[in-house]
């Protein structure tokens, strides 16, 4: 059913088996989750599919709002569940963000399951992943994260393995001796070190600057915030 324009779930109350009231309620999106749905795009996610307890009309208004096309409405939640585990059959890699009772089997079925802060105890327990800040668009940033550290692990591996494979074969016919190899090993391995510490001057970098840009955002978040509501809600 719709209300003032929006999708709205409808409660029904009895009492006694008979009906004595309707209640209507509409949960509005989060502001930044149409932005986390465009990032997540951007970073190669191939299919965003939105599994929703709620109403049919709901679900697709919902849907539209966040440019998914494809979404499942009226879903328990071992449908849910049953839904990732047909996908993780096919051969997909399966990512569940929930923060509600009804998610909990989908993120544990799920190959990464992301609890929003906010959410429930069970959802936040059975998640392998959970949101801190309980911002959205902190998905793609970990998808970020992750990504970095598997670079990061391969710099590292290279730096290790290609100086100490040198080092083993010039030392066999004689060219180096025990010290040269010594050096040349734990060289690398310090390399290796240095390289492991450089997300952490990059962290510290990126907190510094959005600090100095925090209060020209505060600024222009007074002016922006109800515009914003208007568009996501």
């Amino acid at each position: 059913m719709a209300t003032n324009g929006r999708a709205a779930s409808p409660l029904f109350v009895a009492v006694d088996g008979r009906l004595i009231g309707l209640i209507v309620y509409t949960d509005p999106l989060r502001p930044e989750a149409a932005g986390a749905v465009q990032a997540l795009r951007e970073r190669g996610v191939k299919e965003i599919v939105m599994l929703t307890g709620d109403h049919p009309a709901v679900a697709e208004q919902v849907a539209k709002k966040l440019g998914i096309s494809r979404y499942i409405a009226d879903a328990f939640p071992e449908q849910k569940s049953a839904f990732v585990k047909a996908l993780q059959q096919q051969g997909h890699t399966v990512a569940v963000v929930g923060d509600g009772i009804n998610d909990s089997p989908a993120l544990a079925q799920a190959d990464v399951g992301i609890a929003v802060r906010g959410g429930v105890d069970v959802a936040r327990e059975t998640a392998h992943v959970a949101l801190l800040e309980g911002n959205l668009l902190q998905i793609p940033r970990a998808i970020d994260i992750a990504r970095e550290a598997v670079h990061l692990i391969q710099q590292n591996w290279t730096l290790i393995a290609y100086p100490n494979t040198a080092a083993i074969l010039l030392s066999l016919p004689g060219l180096i001796g025990p010290v040269g190899a010594t050096l040349i090993s734990n060289g690398s391995a310090l390399l290796a070190t240095l390289n492991a510490l450089r997300p952490l001057f990059a962290i510290r970098r990126r907190s510094l600057e959005q600090r100095d840009d925090q209060p020209l955002q505060s600024e222009l978040r007074g002016g922006a915030n109800d515009s914003l509501y208007q568009l996501v809600t």
